[in-house]
């Protein structure tokens, strides 16, 4: 019951909670007053909505992709999220339409307030200016929430987009084939992962600013006009002359984040090669020359940010100075045509081109993530579109009852490829025929492809043409000695039960009983990722007992090992 009651009190309370409380987030105050009262742990954080699990999310982008992939010859990343998000955007996008409408009433709101102190007005008393404060201060009593309650929500679209798209790219990642691994490297993916994914989080904040900003020059040009003849056009007539400059600015940031991301990508990769290869490296004395092509690599992506961010600041520079650009020259042209200047009509110009914001800041913002936000969704459905391993129906040969008690492996005709668009087939018409309880001994010349018919049993490789029959269970020895960061027990027995009787047998066979007494704590010595702290042939034995440790509960008697070397 006490498992319960805090499961309970660290479920989410904005579900929970009436609608009052989320606009004005007061639902939040709980957890305030715990944090003045003590210092915030883990403990008190309460769970994420359910709404926002990556499994949920992962499943629903998932299925939306695969029917994607089955109904069009060009899928596209950025169709299926706009069909999953695309209703829930919109009705938050209601909330910045009433902020923005409420912000355009104040300028002619705070207008008709200050006439009232003008000392050249003629009209207006001390009720309509009571009037005009209540209008103001009700706007903003509204309008803020608003805007609040918008920036929250938007911000956990753009959450929940990421997390999708994480989920999709891990579970791509798990699946695919041998052919795609190695056009795919792992320092790719953690760039899609980092950098590209991390585009959604504040994508929508920006992005409504691309219809927002010309409805509201629209609409703020006409009202400047309305009230202010036609003095008032000089400043947004020249604002929309540096609309186009600004929109080529924006793509020519995105061209550089392209850039900017292959030249990432290449760096990872070498520092991951680096990592992997650091105790030759050392051994031969190499650090100068690798450091020289770590330091080459990086001074290509420096010098692509260093592009990109130049661009950037003569943007948002031209933001800043035209704004005030667009108000100087209205007000002179309104001086002029031979008006007087009142402080209501200064006010009311310089909120209304605050509000024009929008186009001048907002808008070449919005271009620029814009176009970055394609560019990474575009990588990430070009990872998305990798080969994947998935079971294919083949055609098995008829075989009986008695005949498959012998015969473990068949292979008739199997022909494979590493990669569909190649001509040349790696293996060409393969028969082989495998019986239990008989060493099979596969030999040839250094590239002939016996580690490619290895993986056409263990099916990770499909044929394409032939058929392929594998029966009973199959435990593996790669050539390349695989760990995992835990003692050296655990990396034999690799999630199976321990029986001491079989674990030293296959201790002795694989002649660990020496290598135990060298090490420290024996088995159950703690070794590093990829076994770091082991020797090449300690690493070895450990991957070979592991493969003889495994057995089949269901088909111990049809228990086949592969040994890769």
């Amino acid at each position: 019951m006490d498992e319960f009651e805090d499961v309970l009190k660290k479920l989410n309370k904005y579900d929970r909670t009436n609608v009052f409380s989320k606009i004005w987030f007061c639902w939040m105050c709980p957890y305030f007053v715990k944090g003045w009262k003590k210092e915030v742990d883990e403990d008190d954080i309460y769970r994420h909505r359910r709404k926002h699990g990556s499994e949920l999310l992962g499943n629903k982008l998932d299925a939306a992709w695969k029917c994607e992939i089955k109904n069009n010859k060009k899928p596209s990343l950025l169709r299926v999220l706009v069909k999953l998000f695309l209703g829930e955007v919109c009705l938050i996008y209601i909330l910045i339409c009433i902020a923005e409408s409420l912000r355009m009433l104040q300028p002619m709101l705070m207008s008709r307030l200050l006439s009232y102190y003008d000392n050249n007005a003629t009209e207006g008393n001390k009720n309509e200016a009571y009037m005009y404060a209540v209008l103001i201060v009700s706007v903003l009593f509204i309008s803020v929430p608003c805007l609040h309650f918008f920036q929250m929500n938007v911000l956990q679209v753009g959450l929940k987009l990421r997390i999708a798209c994480c989920a999709l790219i891990y579970r791509k990642a798990l699946k695919l084939n041998k052919a795609a691994l190695g056009e795919v490297t792992i320092g790719q993916m953690i760039n899609l992962l980092s950098n590209d994914v991390s585009r959604f989080d504040s994508c929508l904040q920006e992005l409504h600013h691309l219809w927002v900003g010309p409805l509201e020059t629209v609409i703020v040009m006409y009202l400047t006009y309305y009230y202010m003849g036609y003095s008032a056009l000089a400043g947004p007539l020249f604002l929309l002359c540096f609309v186009p400059f600004q929109s080529y600015l924006g793509k020519l940031i995105s061209k550089f984040r392209l850039r900017i991301a292959l030249r990432t990508d290449q760096r990872v990769r070498l520092m991951n090669e680096v990592i992997t290869g650091i105790q030759v490296i050392k051994m031969y004395t190499w650090e100068a020359a690798f450091a020289k092509a770590v330091d080459l690599a990086r001074g290509k992506e420096m010098k692509s940010i260093r592009s990109a961010s130049y661009i950037r600041a003569i943007n948002v520079s031209c933001a800043l100075i035209l704004n005030r650009v667009a108000i100087y020259l209205c007000i002179l042209a309104y001086v002029l045509t031979g008006n007087v200047l009142t402080s209501s009509y200064v006010y009311t110009m310089t909120t209304y081109f605050r509000l024009l914001n929008s186009v001048s800041m907002f808008f070449p913002r919005a271009v620029t993530t814009a176009f970055e936000v394609y560019v990474s969704i575009k990588r990430i459905q070009n990872f998305l579109l990798y080969e994947e391993i998935e079971p294919r129906a083949v055609e098995a040969p008829k075989i009986t009852d008695d005949e498959k008690s012998c015969i473990g492996i068949y292979l008739k005709d199997v022909s494979v490829r590493w990669r569909n668009d190649s001509s040349d087939y790696t293996l060409e018409n393969i028969t082989i025929e495998a019986v239990p309880r008989r060493l099979t001994v596969i030999v040839g010349s250094v590239g002939s492809g016996k580690t490619t018919l290895l993986h056409v049993i263990l099916r990770e490789l499909y044929p394409v043409e032939g058929t392929a029959n594998i029966v009973g269970a199959v435990s593996y020895a790669s050539q390349e000695p695989w760990l995992f960061g835990a003692s050296v027990r655990q990396n034999i027995l690799f999630g199976q039960k321990f029986n001491k009787a079989k674990y030293d047998e296959v201790i002795r066979v694989c002649a660990l009983e020496r290598d135990f007494e060298l090490l420290s704590h024996g088995d159950h010595t703690l070794i590093g990722e990829r076994g770091v702290s082991l020797s090449g042939g300690q690493r070895a034995r450990i991957n070979l007992a592991r493969a003889v440790y495994k057995v089949s509960l269901l088909q111990r008697h049809q228990q086949w090992y592969f040994f890769d070397i």
